[in-house]
């Protein structure tokens, strides 16, 4: 029996809807998927390019700030393990005024380093840098291994391209500001 209120065709039985085994509206038809076409595969192929650049630029960054995590933090931690003992040694000793310049002018190199070294956060910056960088070649990945299937078997095409697109919106807008020298290469988005 027809139901009079639907005056068109679908494709869910109406038995179906009527016991709620599907929850979408009557009045949904279903969607034509977008064919994969060499367009399409063209689009991705642009995005693997921006993707590329992200990566190393990321990556570049990762490394210029792991250089600068070492230039200032490995100098303070070795330059105070050094002068515990010798700091011991000077203190013992009687009131020699060089020996405590001296003293008072390492511990002050190592407030500097250390000092510095935390209040720029090299090493968390490099690791956000990094970490960055292997999500945005994930996103990569996920793109070849699409593109690498037989058309039949692929997502559709609008679909999927909605997910890269949307997941690499997300990674633009929580990635980390590249510093000015590696940020000179303007990526198209």
């Amino acid at each position: 029996m027809e139901d009079p209120q639907v005056d068109h065709p679908v494709d869910v039985s109406i038995a179906m809807v009527k016991r709620g085994s599907i929850s979408a509206s009557l009045h949904d038809r279903p969607r034509q998927e977008e064919p994969w076409t060499h367009n399409i595969e063209r689009v991705f192929s642009d995005l693997q390019e921006e993707l590329k650049q992200h990566i190393d630029n990321h990556n570049k960054a990762g490394y210029h700030f792991h250089d600068l995590d070492t230039r200032w933090g490995y100098p303070g931690a070795i330059l105070s393990l050094m002068m515990v003992p010798i700091s011991a040694l000077i203190d013992s000793c009687d009131e020699d005024l060089t020996a405590k310049i001296v003293n008072a002018a390492a511990y002050s190199v190592i407030a500097v380093l250390v000092g510095t070294s935390q209040y720029y956060n090299y090493g968390k910056r490099s690791q956000t840098h990094f970490d960055i960088s292997a999500r945005y070649a994930d996103v990569m990945s996920d793109i070849r291994m699409e593109l690498a299937k037989r058309a039949q078997y692929r997502q559709s095409a609008d679909n999927f391209l909605q997910k890269i697109q949307m997941r690499i919106d997300s990674l633009n807008s929580s990635a980390p500001i590249l510093p000015k020298h590696i940020g000179l290469q303007e990526i198209s988005h």
